[in-house]
């Protein structure tokens, strides 16, 4: 009877253990869904303070026509 009851508490224990274990994978899986999305979200977020952040120079019209008409007809000449 004693080995019976060794086995038969061995066996709960055994089972006890892995279903823990089971337990831990379904709930390891779960949070890695449940990041996820949240991760992508913020990435997405990121970028788009990013985009808002930067700014556009701009240049007077006798800088951006004049300049670069002469400058580019001075290498020409070269």
């Amino acid at each position: 009877m004693y080995g019976i009851e060794v086995v038969a508490k061995a066996k709960a224990l055994i089972v006890e253990k892995v279903g823990q274990r089971v337990e831990a994978k379904i709930v390891t899986r779960a949070e890695h869904k449940a990041q996820k999305p949240i991760i992508e979200n913020v990435v997405k977020k990121l970028k788009e303070v990013k985009l808002e952040e930067t700014h556009e120079v701009e240049q007077s019209p006798l800088i951006s026509s004049h300049f670069h008409k002469g400058f580019s007809q001075r290498l020409k000449r070269r």
